[in-house]
């Protein structure tokens, strides 16, 4: 699903597409959708015809991104790959050699390109409610609900042996506590199977993570929500600001009025995948720019999955030092 959007909307803005998929059934799909160039069944067939592609876009499943990411890199093209860039920190290490000799490589969290999550990152970094002391994230989404073609068995972030989960399923929030925040000081999680999910992996998450300037962050994410709940809120020490995604809105409530201002916005889903495909572009034509996601940033953000992760297996507060999440067992 998430290459048929891809190929739409690179088509939408003017590019002509070609896939590869080693099933034929999405290619089939695809086709209906969009007029595809070229049709491949495997990758070295596809990279074989480099020299007719300007851009490549990585949707595969998560444990191939960095293979198939260095192969494109390898033949001087920039490459888009979805998140998350990999299961785990060690594995990209490869990839992140690589980029280190040149090349380019836009990392696909799109809701750091979503219009009120933009707003509300401008507004706290602005002062819009004093400093900030707490954000709650919060994610409860039934799987049958955010992947409707697919059974839940079948899910890819159901699986262990792809060290699935919640916490990859719904990686995005993790990802925009970093954008926003910056990486904490000390996580403490608490994962688990808790539902009947037809499914091996964790479905529940919750998560505090503190920092030095003594801003708490809190999570709960899990994948059996029903009706779907999804927001952000910041509170500060001069007002809070509540992130909304179902109507989208942001609604800002400051000191001394206590009363709340609420933006309403006319934006489709499919919107924030528009510019992530607009800004791959950018980078196609060489344009120089701050990337809004980069290897590193995905890096980071698998930082903060193993460490909750480590949190969950020692039931200890983790303490981020450097590179390397250290147990505290005082904890």
């Amino acid at each position: 699903m998430v290459g048929r959007r891809h190929a739409r909307n690179l088509h939408r803005l003017g590019c002509q597409v070609s896939c590869m998929d080693t099933r034929p059934d999405p290619l089939e799909e695809i086709i209906k959708e969009v007029p595809v160039i070229h049709q491949f069944t495997s990758l070295n067939d596809a990279l074989s015809r480099a020299s007719e592609f300007t851009g490549v876009a990585v949707c595969s499943p998560t444990q191939c991104h960095v293979e198939q990411a260095r192969a494109v890199l390898d033949l001087d093209l920039p490459v888009l790959v979805e998140k998350p860039v990999s299961t785990d920190v060690d594995s990209c290490n490869p990839l992140q050699t690589r980029l280190q000799q040149g090349g380019k490589l836009l990392l696909d969290y799109p809701y750091r390109w979503w219009t009120p999550v933009r707003q509300l990152k401008t507004l706290i970094s602005a002062g819009a409610i004093g400093v900030p002391r707490h954000a709650r994230f919060v994610m409860s989404a039934h799987a049958k609900h955010v992947n409707p073609v697919q059974a839940e068995q079948a899910l890819s972030s159901a699986k262990h042996d792809l060290n699935g989960g919640v916490l990859l399923e719904q990686i995005h929030f993790i990802d925009l506590m970093l954008w926003i925040f910056g990486m904490p000081d000390r996580i403490f999680a608490r994962t688990g199977k808790i539902s009947n999910l037809e499914r091996e992996a964790d479905d529940v998450v919750d998560i505090v993570a503190g920092y030095a300037d003594q801003v708490l962050v809190t999570f709960h994410m899990d994948s059996f929500g029903r009706p779907h709940e999804q927001h952000i809120v910041v509170t500060g020490e001069e007002g809070t600001i509540q992130c909304l995604f179902a109507p989208d809105a942001l609604r800002l409530s400051r000191m001394p009025e206590l009363r709340w201002e609420t933006e309403y916005f006319s934006i489709e889903r499919n919107d924030m995948f528009l510019s992530v495909a607009r800004e791959f572009l950018n980078i196609l034509d060489g344009n120089n720019f701050d990337q809004t996601c980069t290897l590193e940033d995905g890096i980071r953000t698998l930082k903060v999955v193993e460490a909750c992760k480590q949190s969950q297996g020692t039931r200890s507060e983790v303490i981020l030092t450097g590179t390397v999440p250290v147990a505290d067992t005082v904890g």
